[in-house]
């Protein structure tokens, strides 16, 4: 909904942060505490992977935002290209996405499926 009642509006940087949180976020961290409660890992490491999580999905929606450039700002949408610029866009993907996978030596297990999971999402 924040999407949609945010359009032709200008909108600040962290009520896009939280809409992309709400929105894309939120789907990341429902599959990667699923994973969590079925490998049944502790406290501690659920809430590293929710993390990891959010970061994905943030990076994630950034880059879309940066594949849908031209539609959306022929369609007026506040995104992370209209906000922050291409450039900036960009390194802010590839911040988020170092953050996360350095969130994952964090773990103590095998983190190589989500490692090649991030590096091909992002």
């Amino acid at each position: 909904m924040l999407d949609i009642e945010n359009e032709n509006k200008k909108i600040s940087l962290s009520d896009l942060k939280k809409m992309h949180q709400l929105k894309t976020s939120s789907l990341f961290q429902a599959a990667f505490e699923m994973g969590a409660v079925i490998a049944e890992v502790s406290d501690t490491e659920f809430k590293i992977l929710s993390e990891i999580a959010e970061k994905v999905g943030l990076a994630y929606q950034i880059k879309n935002d940066l594949d849908e450039m031209q539609s959306d700002e022929k369609n007026n949408k506040s995104t992370a290209v209209t906000i922050l610029g291409f450039d900036a866009s960009k390194k802010a993907i590839s911040n988020i996405k170092n953050s996360a996978l350095n969130d994952l030596e964090k773990l103590s297990c095998d983190v190589s499926i989500l490692k090649n999971l991030i590096e091909k999402i992002i």
